[in-house]
């Protein structure tokens, strides 16, 4: 068998894989922990020099297409959003990321577009899968920090607990129960905003009852 003889091409020196880390770090690492294929050759990182970087311990791939500082804990809710960029976590997922719920999640439940296929998600990530009509999809988007400290994308605390109450038949009774106890004894709550979600979705009839009795 033939044997790869040393190459720059093909194994870049330590001083260009440094040179290269630098690059990296300076114009994104420094904002997230994970970084996709496409955005280091976006940074003209040749894919040699990612050979390298690995090799180096400088980066460590966790799947296909998606690598991370190699001493970095594996943020999974980042790698799902860098993998699917159209996911937005959300309903029993966003109920714990917003500390509504004190129940971690067995598996992470996202919502996408109508037209979204979502094959891989439901088979190959085991993710729970909604879907919504763009209006819906849109509404109360906000960017906030995973468990680990990463930018992802997740619905409000106000259009959380509107999804929840639009799937109650499918939702445990204590979670919702929970849901809703938590947030209106919250002083930081914005009621306006939470009942044109509630029209949005077409639940603000059964809202206004919880309304009644917990505030």
């Amino acid at each position: 068998m033939a044997i790869r003889k040393y190459d720059e091409t093909y194994y870049p020196s330590q001083k260009i894989i440094n040179a290269s880390y630098k690059k990296i770090e300076k114009e994104l690492l420094h904002h997230a922990d994970i970084i996709t294929f496409k955005e280091l050759k976006e940074l003209d990182i040749t894919t040699a020099q990612i050979r390298g970087l690995q090799k180096f311990q400088k980066l460590r791939k966790i799947s296909r297409g998606i690598y991370i500082k190699h001493d970095e804990l594996d943020d999974r809710y980042l790698e799902l959003q860098k993998k699917y960029t159209h996911i937005i976590f959300s309903h029993e997922t966003a109920l714990y990321l917003h500390d509504l719920s004190d129940v971690t999640p067995s598996n992470y439940t996202v919502t996408v577009p109508n037209n979204y296929n979502a094959y891989y998600l439901k088979e190959k990530e085991q993710m729970t899968v909604k879907r919504a009509v763009e209006e819906r999809y849109n509404a109360g988007i906000i960017e906030m920090k995973s468990p680990y400290g990463n930018p992802i994308y997740v619905y409000d605390k106000e259009k959380t607990i509107c999804d929840i109450l639009a799937n109650r038949n499918n939702t445990d009774i204590q979670i919702l129960s929970t849901a809703l106890k938590s947030y209106f004894a919250r002083q930081h709550k914005d009621l306006n905003t939470l009942m044109i979600y509630a029209k949005l979705l077409k639940v603000d009839k059964i809202l206004r009852n919880y309304m009644e009795v917990l505030l």
